[in-house]
């Protein structure tokens, strides 16, 4: 009987879907969480801290605070972004909100779902963060 091979778990750029050659725009990151991510990109990918004028980025990654403005962040952002191209919308977790922090998930998720993204998956960013992926619906034609 042949053994199965085991897999490698994901790295974490694979978990978010980055692929080579890909453009990841990080905003509002913090070093520390960009350099981890720059250390495990693949091949020709690019991370920026804002998006190039002349680029659309594959893969953005916007950290929100409680004082975001999630309308207005993703109308811009789903006019930037490639075809196919997601959001991941990075907030805190439930388990590490201070006593009277609010909850931005569903606020987020609405706001998204506004513009015309649909929350497609969540990944761990940190023991405290939590990133919700939102991708462009596909429009019907």
């Amino acid at each position: 009987m042949a053994k199965k091979s085991k897999r490698e778990p994901k790295t974490f750029a694979e978990q978010l879907g980055i692929k080579e050659g890909d453009l990841i725009v990080c905003l509002h990151g913090r070093e520390q969480f960009i350099t981890r991510l720059r250390a495990q990109l693949p091949p020709y990918a690019r991370l920026f801290p804002t998006i190039p004028e002349d680029k659309s980025p594959n893969v953005v990654i916007r950290f929100f605070n409680e004082h975001a403005d999630f309308d207005s962040s993703f109308r811009w952002l789903e006019k930037r972004l490639t075809p196919g191209g997601c959001v991941w919308g990075v907030i805190m977790k439930k388990g590490a909100l201070r006593q009277g922090q609010r909850d931005l998930h569903d606020d987020m998720a609405r706001s998204a779902k506004r513009t015309g993204f649909t929350e497609a998956r969540s990944v761990a960013f940190s023991p405290t963060e939590i990133g919700v992926k939102f991708s462009v619906k596909k429009s019907k034609e």
